[in-house]
């Protein structure tokens, strides 16, 4: 049964949120992505236009059937065009095909352009996957990239190869091979016409040494480049790097740079790791820097300093002090510079403020950065986090700020990104909303609109009912003008509804406890606000919904 009721002024958009299946079919699939909608404030009819539309197709397994993207051109920037298409078969039950194509504005039509044909082992790991263009000439397909992948009885990558085509040939050329230990470790890299990266492993899985062959065209043959050797203690940590070229005319590895890491306190990181490099002329080692690390209570400290060869002095480079909560969260980070004028004392750069609630989840993130000019902290980036009560994330917001210490002499206003998540599992991204500080006043004036539309899969059963009751919810057009309706179906007929209106602080604009039909909403202003449907209490509908002026 379907009901209308409409609304007087306002109001628009229907649910939204996740990542569509676009392999084979998946029990765990809940929501699939309909349609987005990109859209751009314009001010001069002071209104969302679309600059971006994409629409999906499904098959009864969920499976992708046809995607299409409409976009608009820079000359036209509101006329919203067919751009691409993909069209998806799947030939067997371990294969999916994808068809690209490309719009044809003067011919009025669909021309092919790119295939590419999905190969999966029975367990569903990724095979084979082929690449071909379509040859407007010869009006056939014609072969052009080719990965092939083989595993360990296991199930474990054994190799990965990519492959090109080559016309003159008639046949596949090698591009690139890796291959890999049944641990899952690589063993072996080789670029044809290029180099051959080599990893060599001792008996615990620790990498003994990291060596590259290049092709040398002079002599017609691969010769040794350059190599990493890496030396561990008793208790399989890294205590040394040692990095030397290969010299042809002597026939000999030279020595390069060698990085020494000690450990006194058993950190995570070492105590102090110290960089040298090769003196050939004094076949010695010189040092280049140094890197400490300590822990101080609840403060993790790591500091850098470069060797001044002529003052023989460390000089200070940079500092980074983390601090943590008793949970073992980050809550603050200082980071600090070397002095510009004598590099001998460190200045404050920037700060970094977490907070988290009362279930540890991320709640907000504050960056600063110091302005020597003004000795002021100023701030670049906040960010607030707000949860569903299955902790997934319900709302994002993130305020960029562009102060001239960071980009001097081109100031930019304030930016804002606020997204919204799907109500319904698994909360998939729903809106994505901009608006910025017009000419750094303190009215945010609106920018873009992002809305993403879902559906529940075939498969899965309704979020607000079960399976014996038909799905009840309501279906708002996007964006809203006074006298659009709202649909319902499946609602009790005989029951009143509740509608509330919300600004984006949460703040309640309204609420109306009413008939289906036409619904009145004096004093809501055009713009974005939240509403809510309800009936019985059961929700009907929730999301952002932008008033547009009539």
């Amino acid at each position: 049964m379907k009901i209308v009721f409409t609304l007087l002024l306002c109001a628009s958009c229907a649910y939204s949120g996740f990542s569509q299946n676009t392999g084979n079919v998946s029990s765990s699939c809940l929501l699939r992505l309909d349609s987005v909608f990109e859209s751009f404030f314009d001010a001069g009819v002071a209104d969302y236009r679309h600059t971006r539309r994409t629409f999906y197709s499904y098959d009864s397994l969920d499976r992708n059937t046809v995607i299409v993207e409409q976009r608009s051109q820079d000359a036209t920037p509101f006329i919203v065009e067919n751009y691409t298409r993909d069209l998806y078969e799947y030939p067997a039950s371990n294969q999916k095909s994808i068809r690209r194509q490309l719009w044809d504005t003067l011919q009025g039509q669909w021309n092919d352009y790119h295939y590419t044909l999905i190969t999966n082992t029975p367990d569903g790991a990724l095979l084979e996957t082929l690449s071909q263009l379509w040859d407007t000439t010869g009006l056939q397909w014609i072969n052009n990239n080719l990965s092939v992948n083989n595993y360990y009885p296991g199930g474990t990558v054994q190799s990965w190869t990519s492959l090109a085509w080559n016309a003159a040939s008639n046949a596949w050329d090698t591009l690139d091979v890796i291959l890999y230990a049944a641990t899952g470790q690589t063993l072996y890299r080789k670029r044809t016409a290029f180099d051959q990266l080599i990893n060599t492993y001792s008996g615990s899985g620790l990498l003994e040494e990291f060596k590259r062959i290049r092709w040398d065209n002079a002599t017609q043959s691969w010769v040794n480049d350059f190599r990493f050797q890496y030396t561990y203690n008793g208790q399989g940590r890294l205590v040394e790097t040692l990095r030397q070229q290969w010299d042809i005319p002597t026939v000999a590895w030279n020595n390069s740079s060698r990085i020494v890491n000690s450990y006194i306190n058993n950190w995570a990181l070492p105590d102090t790791s110290l960089q040298l490099t090769w003196q050939s002329s004094m076949s010695d080692w010189r040092p280049l820097s140094i890197t400490t690390y300590a822990i101080q209570g609840d403060t993790h400290r790591l500091e850098v300093f470069n060797w001044n060869i002529l003052l023989a002095i460390w000089r200070y480079q940079y500092r980074y002090d983390s601090i943590f909560n008793p949970n073992g969260q980050l809550s603050a980070r200082f980071e600090y510079k070397g002095n510009a004028q004598t590099y001998l004392s460190w200045v404050q750069h920037k700060r970094y403020l977490i907070g988290y609630n009362a279930l540890q989840q991320l709640a907000y993130r504050d960056q600063y950065i110091w302005d020597p000019s003004i000795s002021q902290w100023l701030t670049y980036e906040n960010r607030t986090l707000e949860y569903f009560p299955d902790s997934a994330l319900q709302k994002q917001v993130v305020i960029y700020r562009f102060p001239s210490v960071i980009n001097p002499g081109f100031p930019l206003p304030p930016l804002r990104v606020t997204e919204w998540y799907e109500p319904r599992p698994p909360h998939p991204i729903q809106y994505v909303y901009t608006d910025t500080l017009k000419n750094f006043g303190a009215v945010w004036n609106p920018s873009g609109l992002d809305v993403y539309y879902y559906a529940e899969c075939a498969g899965a059963v309704s979020s607000v009912s079960d399976k014996k009751t038909p799905p009840f919810s309501c279906f708002l057009p996007n964006p809203f003008y006074p006298g659009s309706s709202i649909t319902c179906e499946n609602i009790d007929p005989d029951a009143m509804i509740d509608l509330e209106v919300f600004d984006l602080a949460g703040r309640l604009l309204t609420r109306q406890h009413t008939w289906p039909g036409h619904v009145s909403l004096p004093g809501i202003t055009a713009g974005l606000h939240a509403v809510q449907v309800r009936q019985n209490g059961r929700l009907l509908f929730s999301g952002l919904l932008y008033f547009a002026e009539g």
